[in-house]
């Protein structure tokens, strides 16, 4: 069947033709690489919008299987889409060896100028991408080009510290220095795809090896917020252009997004579904058709077409939980919301402080490092399937505060804040508190998390003492979320010491104790939506996928373990997947990625432990690359291994030893 698109018959995907390795010159002379997907068309008619996403993930990799389809529909749809590698990665010139290398904002403009002059450019461009094609999306809106119009970012990140790298100060453990170093540590290993100068080819990977140090390790050396983060924040009041912000509910970055949103000035809009960290259409809860809403946007703010999607709800969110459903805003959090205040009680109890109440009451928490290893697998590469499981094993573990059977619904949108009161000879103690959904069943439903290292309660960008001898109050602030409790079910306040392996647990601790009484209440400020202004939405359409199986289907096998040893009192959680592709050319990839977290149950001796294993398999037509990286996280010391075999040889091999502290 023929594509339309507001009425006009759309070219079939045999018409697009592929340019592979456009070279694309930078204000200081390095040149971009770039593949171009040219829609059909010659002299006036071959002048068409453009749209661009930029990322280190090789676009004739991953990223390149990844969102080919998505390429081909957008010259279909009328546009010129390209899809870049970034400075240092790839086909682009340079070596990166960082995982803010890449992110030149000279570099964003430079290419939206240079592609809006090109005869085949009708002046107007877009910026579109997820994750870091998120981040270098919202980047090119604050660097301001002239001829970009708009841009949609998808789940993609603007503080990087404080969202990915350390939540609430401490170490993401299994995703960022599991899954995601792993990968990228691997992926800077393989040579440039698809070369066709195989001399320029050559040059880069031996450039890169020569030079190559694992991404993330400079990340280990800066704690605490300081200039190295802080030149990759976006200014994103800054941006001016329509931006339309995919978020979702389960990934690794709500709370970013919802930030974004808040600080963009121009037009903007918000959707967020129960998704992990992938593209909407592929996800396997509740997929849309984001590639429709992706058109729709480009086509208002690029072709001018008046398709109404300016003038929808700026904010569309899927709820979660009882009746859960798609829903629109006009704003968020959504109008008529209120803050309601519940309180932890004696008994273990939340609910309403009664005026006048002069009991007094505390909990000891000797603290478990294990606690967290059924909250979900939260990583940047994720699996598809590792949403929370049932709470009640990590609730048993930790202090909980449970409230009687709700009288009626009760609809949470935004971003709740847990007030703890506690006493601890812990200098440099973790706090994680938890909202979860209690089913009469007695199943528990993790609705939403907050993290703090306690001297980090002034900020991410100083460590303060935490007092030993006195009582302290601290505010943790959860993630963002829209989740309805049913009639009948309970709201449960939980509080640990650990999330493990969503962060490092402590190596040791002492307890923690927990007040909840009299002058010293520990309690949470509830965003909560009446009934009343919650506004259904009909759903989005559904996806049409059967122009991303031009390579065939990808091969996926996960791996989810939490074994718990008896003998040696040990819990680890293995992870990863294997992944088998094929890109364009004769190109396929296969890759296997593993990650384990181990920690002992004892709280006062931890010994945590993270040992990642990631091979990748090049193979194209004249030649085989594999690429190994291996890892180990210790208290003391990382351990890295880098190795690369071609041609029934060792090309490249590297080992470090790098002390820190996680």
């Amino acid at each position: 069947m023929t594509p339309r698109c507001g009425g006009t018959i759309l070219p079939p995907m045999s018409e697009i033709t592929i340019e592979r390795n456009v070279l694309i010159p930078m204000r200081d002379g390095a040149r971009l690489a770039a593949n171009l997907f040219r829609s059909p068309g010659q002299g006036a008619e071959g002048r068409k919008p453009a749209v661009l996403s930029f990322y280190p993930y090789h676009k004739d990799g991953l990223i390149g299987a990844q969102c080919h389809g998505c390429f081909k529909q957008l010259a279909a749809n009328g546009y010129h889409a390209l899809l870049v590698d970034l400075r240092g990665t790839g086909q682009s010139d340079g070596v990166s060896v960082d995982s803010l290398d890449p992110l030149v904002p000279g570099d964003l403009h430079d290419t939206v100028e240079w592609v809006a002059a090109q005869p085949w450019c009708d002046g107007n461009v877009g910026v579109w991408g997820i994750s870091y094609g998120g981040l270098t999306s919202l980047a090119a809106g604050a660097a301001r080009p002239p001829h970009l119009r708009a841009i949609v970012p998808i789940m993609g990140v603007t503080d990087s510290y404080t969202n990915l790298a350390f939540p609430g100060g401490r170490t993401n453990m299994s995703g960022m220095f599991g899954a995601w170093m792993g990968m990228m540590q691997s992926m800077s290993l393989l040579p440039p795809i698809r070369s066709e100068d195989a001399g320029r080819g050559e040059r880069l990977w031996r450039e890169r090896l020569e030079a190559h140090v694992p991404y993330l390790v400079a990340a280990t050396e800066h704690r605490l917020i300081d200039d190295y983060w802080r030149q990759a924040f976006v200014a994103v009041e800054s941006i001016e252009v329509p931006t339309y912000v995919f978020a979702g509910w389960r990934d690794i970055f709500p709370r970013d997004c919802f930030d974004q949103f808040a600080r963009l000035g121009g037009p903007k809009k918000l959707t967020v579904g129960p998704w992990l960290h992938t593209l909407p259409h592929v996800a396997t809860r509740e997929p849309i058709d984001f590639e429709g809403e992706l058109t729709r946007w480009f086509d208002r703010w690029l072709k001018g077409v008046e398709n109404g999607i300016d003038r929808e709800p700026a904010v569309s969110f899927f709820l979660q939980g009882d009746r859960e459903g798609w829903h629109a805003s006009p704003s968020w959090p959504p109008p008529a919301s209120i803050t309601e205040v519940k309180h932890a009680a004696p008994g273990g109890t939340l609910g309403d402080l009664a005026p006048g109440a002069s009991w007094d009451d505390r909990t000891v928490h000797a603290g478990d490092p294990t606690v967290g290893v059924h909250a979900g697998l939260w990583s940047p590469l994720p699996m598809l399937l590792d949403y929370p499981q049932d709470q009640r094993r990590d609730d048993q573990r930790s202090v909980t505060f449970t409230s009687a059977p709700l009288a009626e619904p009760l609809a949470i949108c935004g971003s709740p804040v847990v007030e703890v009161h506690l006493e601890t000879r812990d200098p440099d103690p973790t706090l994680v508190a938890k909202l979860c959904d209690v089913s009469p069943d007695g199943t528990s439903a993790l609705v939403t998390t907050g993290w703090l290292r306690v001297t980090h309660r002034d900020g991410h960008d100083r460590e303060v003492p935490v007092p030993t001898d006195t009582p302290l109050v601290v505010a943790i602030p959860l993630w963002v979320t829209a989740y309805r409790l049913a009639a009948g079910h309970r709201l449960r306040l939980s509080i640990a010491t650990a999330d493990f392996p969503r962060i490092w647990p402590n190596a040791a601790s002492e307890p923690v104790t927990i007040r909840h009484g009299g002058e010293h209440v520990t309690s949470i400020r509830l965003p909560v939506t009446p009934e009343s202004a919650l506004t259904p939405r009909d759903g989005f359409a559904a996806p049409d996928l059967m122009h991303h199986l031009e390579f065939g289907i990808p091969a996926l096998v996960p791996r989810w373990e939490i074994v718990e040893d008896l003998v040696r009192q040990r819990v680890s959680v293995r992870a990863g997947l294997e992944l088998d592709f094929a890109t364009a050319g004769d190109v396929r990839i296969h890759m296997i990625e593993r990650h384990e977290a181990s920690v002992a149950t004892d709280p006062r001796d931890a010994r945590p432990e993270l040992r990642v294993e990631v091979t990748l398999v090049l193979t194209e037509p004249g030649r085989e690359v594999t690429a190994h990286a291996g890892g180990r996280f210790t208290l003391e010391q990382l351990s890295l291994t880098s190795k690369v075999e071609s041609g029934g040889e060792t090309r490249f091999e590297k080992s470090r030893k790098i002390p820190w502290k996680a």
